[in-house]
């Protein structure tokens, strides 16, 4: 969102409180699961979203939010992308996290691929 934004600055917030806002969303066939994450994020928090503008990319998305037409919603790894005039504000809602998995070669277990998902196996415990 951009960083005069009324939320903005604050730790958290939920889904819910952007219900009036109008949202920037990559189109659905870009990626229909990421897509249809964020639909049922809104949804679970009681609204649909008003998708107003679409954009292809993080940095198409940081200047929409930056000229404030728009908020949206992003995987964590976007906001590491700095863009004056905006700011990203975690979501607390449980429904915002996404369960990932790691696909590997079965036939290195032991290579690069098998030692991260040891480490992301032993993260759990």
């Amino acid at each position: 969102m951009r960083d005069d934004h009324p939320l903005a600055g604050r730790l958290g917030v939920s889904a819910s409180e952007l219900e009036q806002e109008d949202f920037v969303m990559f189109p659905r066939s870009l990626a229909p699961v990421a897509y249809d994450a964020i639909i049922r994020v809104c949804v679970l928090s009681g609204f649909s979203p008003r998708v107003t503008q679409e954009a292809s990319n993080d940095q198409a998305f940081l200047g929409i939010v930056a000229c404030g037409l728009a908020v949206a919603i992003v995987p964590e790894l976007s906001v590491h992308i700095k863009r004056a005039g905006t700011t990203a504000v975690p979501l607390v809602d449980e429904s915002a996290f996404s369960p990932l998995a790691v696909v590997v070669s079965s036939g290195d277990p032991l290579g690069l691929a098998g030692r991260l998902v040891a480490a992301l196996g032993a993260d759990k415990g």
